[in-house]
């Protein structure tokens, strides 16, 4: 096998339902002041009069709660667990998207459907904000690319050096420290990564985390 020999990998996760809590408190001070009841009403329900949402806890530990969605190139903040014997990590990441041409890849040996598609440049920073050493080798296999209509695009690994994406994954990340890197996805002729879903698991109860980013395509 030689250097410009090309493989490819997918992987899916389903997907949970995420239920938010919210809760309303009717506070009532018999024989109160107005003044007081005033004081009373707007910290219960807000400068706008209609009942306020309880902060989800992930919101409370600086975490981006499950569900969000976010333009590419805002930074998420999610736990991440790269096996049930690792340490939990807390983790930013950036992610963009960029689309190529098949012609990039001209040096490299492609399948008959992939000489077909349009290559998309997948790359990510990700810094360890928690204070437990990570390994984040496993990192990309908690994304999935995704088209309009939801389908997975399939990425392949180039073996060789590809200077349009580069980087790869440390197996050890320190607190504070981080790392960028790219991975090369092939979507069909005619379609377009519109969204990045991170979907990951961490603790005992496997907790799902799920966050997606919508490209400059969708």
């Amino acid at each position: 096998m030689n250097d410009t020999d090309v493989f490819a990998r997918s992987g899916q996760r389903r997907a949970l339902p995420v239920v938010l809590a919210f809760a309303t408190l009717l506070i009532a001070a018999c024989g109160a002041s107005t003044s007081a009841k005033q004081s009373s009403s707007a910290a219960t329900h807000g400068t706008g009069g209609s009942p306020s949402a309880a902060p989800s806890a992930a919101n409370q530990a600086g975490l981006t709660s499950s569900g969000s969605t976010l333009p590419a190139g805002q930074a998420a903040t999610v736990h991440f667990q790269a096996g049930p014997t690792d340490a939990i990590g807390t983790l930013r990441i950036s992610i963009t998207v960029r689309p190529g041409s098949i012609q990039d890849l001209k040096a490299f040996q492609l399948d008959a459907q992939s000489k077909l598609g349009v290559p998309f440049y997948i790359s990510a920073t990700v810094k360890n904000t928690g204070a437990a050493n990570v390994n984040p080798a496993g990192f990309f296999g908690s994304l999935t690319p995704r088209d309009a209509a939801g389908d997975e695009i399939t990425s392949i690994t180039l073996l060789g050096d590809f200077a349009k994406c580069q980087g790869t994954a440390p197996s050890h990340l320190r607190s504070a420290a981080q790392f960028s890197m790219c991975e090369v996805y092939i979507a069909p002729k005619g379609h377009a990564v519109t969204k990045v879903d991170f979907d990951g698991y961490a603790g005992k109860d496997e907790k799902e985390t799920k966050v997606t980013w919508r490209t400059a395509a969708s």
